[in-house]
């Protein structure tokens, strides 16, 4: 869609350009020593045809800003909505009251390099690696490159199998093709809390280590 909208731009701009110069400087490529651009060329956009080219260049300015846009979903202050963060929120909740493992999700605009290498980095940095039975899992996307990792600390990482992992992104893969990116967090939240659950139950003294709200940043994480 943004690619079809950048081209629909592009020939746009290059179509009024050339009837915007043909219609003022009309001698352009002929023979005649001097051109008429002003004043007469100038007047040529009264006309019918200078109205016409006119009207395209607005429409081209137009389609370039919309098309150069940052979309909701490219930067990571709007990807979610309110009720989208409402629901995500409720489900790292749901889940961490049955463990005492730690889920937190991530967002950031770009990431340069491989995407894991970066969600590891940011797994650091917001201090999930101090968890006390180290069982905390991050969900990590990059809105603008469309990327996204699973990391998960040492206490729950050597427990389940790299098949676990596979299922749980292959499953918000499903979703995030089509759109659904809060579904897709909310349901590797279920499966991780699930998996959470088996292998670290809540224990009595157990308490909530870190925040449940989304996360959002870019290069003080690299």
């Amino acid at each position: 869609m943004v690619k079809a909208l950048r081209a629909a731009a592009a020939l746009a701009a290059l179509a009024s350009l050339v009837l915007l110069v043909r219609t003022g400087h009309p001698d352009l490529g002929g023979d005649a020593a001097s051109s008429n651009w002003s004043p007469v060329g100038i007047h040529a956009f009264g006309s019918p045809r200078g109205i016409a080219a006119l009207a395209l260049a607005a429409a081209a300015f137009v389609l370039i800003v919309a098309a150069w846009r940052p979309g909701r979903r490219a930067v990571p202050a709007t990807f979610f909505d309110a009720d989208e963060k409402r629901r995500i929120v409720e489900a790292i909740t749901a889940a961490e009251a049955r463990t005492s493992g730690e889920i937190r999700v991530h967002l950031e605009r770009r990431t340069s390099g491989d995407s894991l290498a970066a969600a590891r980095a940011v797994f650091d940095a917001l201090g999930m690696a101090k968890t006390a039975a180290r069982n905390g899992v991050l969900l990590y996307i990059s809105t603008e490159d469309r990327t996204f990792a699973i990391v998960g600390d040492d206490g729950i990482h050597r427990i389940v199998s790299e098949t676990f992992w596979d299922d749980v992104r292959a499953r918000m893969a499903a979703h995030f093709t089509e759109d659904r990116f809060a579904e897709g967090i909310i349901e590797a939240a279920v499966l991780v809390g699930e998996k959470l659950e088996r292998y670290f139950p809540i224990g009595a003294v157990d308490r909530n280590e870190l925040p449940n709200e989304i996360s959002t940043g870019e290069s003080e994480f690299r």
